[in-house]
């Protein structure tokens, strides 16, 4: 699962690294270009499909699906295999690179649960957004605030199920 892998945003090249947790092997790297670091990374799973989202300096939202299925090792010859069964030097790790424009400042990534325990993503920015998945399609939603910096899901008696958001003047 993807919980086996790190993300590391690379401010010298502005790339995306996959590392295996338990030996730190890079097994992926995602070149971004343009001239904004990345400064915000999270595995999510959203409906099942496991995704990789990176926040950028600029407002501009990376979301890459995982192909986790892609890559498994024939244990009798230690061979990586494609999910055809081919042998596959290199397959991606990365797929279905997307690029949006969610704000102009730096975006903050938080894993949040909706009432009915459906993960989601509040993307904290200028212009915040939760990003959700409908019919396995990524969506995104405008929250009416402006400038919110961070995001914490808290839930008490009086409170369920609730968000708080907070900006730099709050």
């Amino acid at each position: 699962n993807f919980f086996e892998l790190a993300a590391i945003g690379m401010w010298t090249d502005k790339s995306v690294r996959l590392l295996r947790l338990d030996t730190l092997e890079e097994v992926h790297k995602e070149n971004l270009g343009g001239e904004t670091i990345p400064r915000s990374l999270l595995f999510s799973a959203l409906e099942s499909i496991p995704y990789l989202l990176v926040g950028l300096g600029d407002g501009l939202l990376y979301s890459f699906s995982i192909n986790l299925l892609k890559l498994r090792e024939d244990e009798s010859t230690g061979e990586k295999m494609d999910t055809t069964g081919e042998v596959s030097e290199n397959p991606p790790w990365l797929l279905n690179r997307k690029k949006m424009s969610l704000g102009t400042k730096p975006i903050s990534l938080s894993n949040f649960k909706a009432k009915n325990s459906v993960n989601n993503v509040f993307a904290a920015s200028d212009r915040p957004t939760v990003i959700y998945s409908n019919a396995k399609k990524l969506m995104l939603s405008n929250v009416n605030l402006r400038d919110v910096t961070v995001m914490a899901p808290f839930n008490s008696e009086y409170f369920p199920n609730c968000l708080a958001l907070a900006s730099e003047d709050d």
